[in-house]
């Protein structure tokens, strides 16, 4: 495969056609939303990723793969190291190639990092980092490093996903659930086109709560992060992927979840709940309904996007993200590869 692919570069400006053909390479293949053109592009707009490059693989006439790369420089004992890396950044948990079904990932990781290194003079190493890979990952020239992320992700197969959730954690949260009832009617809501501005607006509002609101690091505290969530939310809603799942205690929103289906699987992608609740579990017990509701409509994968410490308690299957350098032939790829061996050595 090393010399079928054909790669083209552009940067945010990417032509219309080429546009629809990357949205459609998504649609019959993709399986997270960083994959989707709308948030690569929404990224590099948010948080300032100009020097974001965007590589267009090509096998013939036929589309195969779409990476976002980008490139900074890393200072690492007085000597400064130019890296392609992955587009990634803190509202961004996962990244994953997005690839037509008959390229396998490595392959096409492999030959993109071949191109580069015989295309590119300036690039010392390429980087990636929370990769999620369902087939085997490793060719010559790569050195795997060692990754602590994971996502937490629960797959029913022939079960019910609430079949998934343990009876002691569903007896819990049935008496917390009893408990807040005693304040007020308890009851699930989600989002439709109709009422989505509202539902975002209570999402937001309660994802302020706390110790973000006083800290400045809720969503609600950066307007940028408020636009870039409310085109999202708007489009996966338009499409009939996107949910605002809300918890009601009356007419007060208590906790909040953002999520989106991609193929048979939910992703929650925010979730947040009030704290002056937290000691009835709202946040709880809105999982547990996002749960139930999955079942109505015959989903058979909910994703946590990451793996927090309170997802313990729901006994998740956890799946391992990957992290790898490539280094060029530069004088400073060569520095980077020689470290990497050493590391490798130290290890054994």
């Amino acid at each position: 495969m090393s010399n079928l692919l054909i790669w083209k570069i552009f940067d945010s400006n990417v032509p219309r056609d080429l546009y629809l053909e990357w949205q459609s390479l998504f649609e019959h293949y993709g399986v997270v939303s960083s994959q989707t053109p709308l948030w690569v592009m929404e990224s590099i707009n948010c948080f300032g990723l100009s020097n974001c490059k965007i590589f267009f693989a090509y096998d013939k006439e036929l589309l195969v793969a779409v990476i976002p790369l980008i490139k900074i420089e890393r200072r690492i004992k007085g000597v400064n190291f130019r890296i392609l890396r992955n587009l990634s950044h803190n509202h961004q948990d996962v990244f994953s190639v997005l690839s037509h079904e008959g390229y396998a990932d490595n392959d096409i990781i492999e030959n993109l990092c071949a191109w580069i290194k015989e295309s590119y003079t300036n690039i010392d190493v390429i980087c990636c980092r929370k990769l999620f890979i369902s087939n085997h990952f490793k060719f010559d020239g790569c050195y795997s490093i060692e990754s602590y992320n994971s996502v937490a992700v629960f797959e029913a197969k022939n079960n019910r996903l609430i079949d998934l959730v343990s009876k002691k954690l569903q007896k819990n949260i049935l008496r917390h659930k009893r408990n807040l009832s005693e304040f007020g009617n308890v009851q699930l809501q989600v989002s439709r086109a109709s009422n989505i501005d509202k539902n975002i607006q209570s999402f937001l509002d309660v994802e302020n709560s706390g110790w973000k609101e006083k800290e400045k690091t809720s969503i609600k505290s950066n307007s940028k992060l408020v636009e870039f969530y409310k085109k999202l939310v708007h489009c996966w809603v338009t499409e009939e992927k996107g949910f605002i799942f809300s918890l009601a205690l009356g007419d007060e929103v208590i906790a909040s979840a953002m999520a989106v289906k991609f193929g048979n699987t939910l992703t929650l992608h925010k979730i947040a709940y009030d704290e002056q609740w937290a000691a009835h579990s709202p946040g709880s017990i809105l999982i547990q309904s996002i749960f139930e509701y999955c079942d109505t409509l015959m989903i058979k994968s909910i994703s946590f996007g990451t793996n927090p410490k309170w997802a313990e308690r729901w006994h998740p299957q956890l799946k391992s993200l990957i992290a790898f350098d490539v280094p060029t032939n530069s004088m400073k790829g060569l520095l980077w590869k020689s470290y990497l061996s050493f590391k490798q050595i130290m290890k054994k």
